[in-house]
């Protein structure tokens, strides 16, 4: 068989990927890999004992566990395998804001994907309460999951700061647009990071409400603030050496793409740069696998519209839309998230 050929194990597991998921979710939430991290080698009587479950269902949970190689069974004993730590613990980089998230929504519209793809729109949004026609609107009418939804981009937040501090370009900025900037988690934590940058969010009105609480919670208002519209059809604001777009681009077709690094030129003096945060596949399209398993997320569910773009596509765009020096630059963080930075 070929290097890229499939193998029976692999079509398996695909065909079964629910249950896998599943198996992790469950480790996740009944406590399993914070026991197996705080007292490692025990056996499955004493897992029973401890987070109060019947022998036959954490048998099964236990099979799952191993099978999948997330924990190891020696001698009857079990432990965490290395990368559990600390990715699916409780803490401030647990995995388990994301998990909720694809749990409670993401899976709830992917049962539509076959249907997207046959009408291009994101059909899985009927699933939700409310008739906005994106998944952000129709969050509004559900704040618990909403709040979920804002947990896990928060997770994913934590980690931009050291990926854009290494960037010059960012180092030279006084003050950024957070061009949809939700809840402000990117801004507060940009804001840290660099202690000279001021930053201005530019979201719908509900958003900015939620953010100028969060950010007047955080002790930064001073070099913080919020500017409420729609950044679709309103100009973006003036006064600023810097637009930022972060994880926006893939929700959105390429010809809205387009208008927004129109817009961010315009409002630009020279020097200036754009900066762009986003999961991207490779140049040859053929990966990496989780952002392209990623991509039927924003068709099927967030706009209908986007997907997870290569870094090629970004450099075309923007040297379509007049910036020059176009640059990217492979963050380190999860789904190859990517920096693509053009200056006017």
């Amino acid at each position: 068989m070929s290097e890229q050929g499939l193998t029976r194990e692999q079509l398996n597991t695909y065909i079964q990927g629910y249950a896998a998921f599943q198996f992790l979710t469950s480790g996740v939430e009944l406590g399993v890999f914070d026991l197996l991290a705080e007292t490692p080698e025990i056996d499955a009587q004493e897992i029973a004992k401890a987070l109060q479950l019947e022998a036959q269902p954490l048998r099964i949970l236990l099979t799952g566990l191993v099978a999948l190689k997330l924990v190891h069974r020696n001698n009857d004993r079990y432990v965490n395998d290395p990368l559990i730590d600390p990715a699916l613990l409780s803490g401030p980089r647990s995995m388990s804001p994301v998990l909720r998230w694809i749990k409670q929504g993401i899976n709830r519209g992917l049962t539509d994907m076959t249907a997207a793809i046959r009408e291009n729109r994101n059909v899985g949004v009927e699933r939700f309460s409310g008739d906005g026609n994106t998944i952000y609107q129709r969050l509004e009418h559900e704040p618990e999951l909403e709040k979920i939804f804002h947990d896990c981009l928060s997770l994913f937040a934590m980690g931009a700061p050291a990926a854009l501090g290494k960037l010059a370009a960012f180092e030279k900025l006084s003050h950024i647009l957070d061009v949809g900037g939700g809840d402000g988690t990117h801004a507060i934590t940009l804001a840290r990071a660099f202690p000279n940058l001021k930053i201005t969010i530019f979201d719908s009105p509900g958003i900015c409400d939620v953010a100028d609480k969060k950010i007047a919670a955080s002790g930064l208002s001073d070099r913080i603030a919020t500017h409420a519209g729609d950044f679709f059809t309103d100009e973006f604001p003036t006064g600023v050496d810097g637009v930022f777009l972060s994880e926006l681009t893939p929700i959105w077709s390429p010809q809205r793409n387009l208008g927004l690094f129109a817009k961010a030129h315009r409002v630009l003096p020279p020097g200036g740069a754009l900066v762009i945060l986003s999961v991207m596949l490779n140049d040859t399209e053929d990966g990496p696998l989780g952002a392209a398993l990623f991509s039927p997320y924003f068709l099927t569910l967030a706009s209908g519209e986007g997907m997870a773009y290569p870094a090629a596509d970004y450099h075309r765009w923007l040297n379509d839309s007049g910036f020059s020096d176009v640059q990217s630059f492979v963050t380190g963080l999860p789904l190859n998230q990517t920096v693509v930075v053009g200056t006017k």
